[in-house]
This record gives structure tokens, C-alpha cells and sequence, in this order.
């Protein structure tokens, strides 16, 4: 797997649509 900095970076520059796809540890406030 790849570091925690990695991960995090390619979430936030995904669009906020795939944020709830890309993350499902932690779901977006709202």
C-alpha cells in the first residue's frame, strides 16, 4: 500500500463526487 501522505494527497485532489468512493474510512463532514 502506498504511504499515508500519498493516499491522502490523491483524495484531496479527487473531485468531492469521488471522495465518498475513494474514502470510505472517513466520510466528508455534510
Amino acid at each position: 500500500m502506498r504511504s499515508i501522505r500519498e493516499f491522502w494527497i490523491a483524495v484531496v485532489t479527487l473531485p468531492p463526487q469521488q471522495h465518498t468512493e475513494a474514502v470510505p474510512i472517513s466520510k466528508p463532514p455534510g
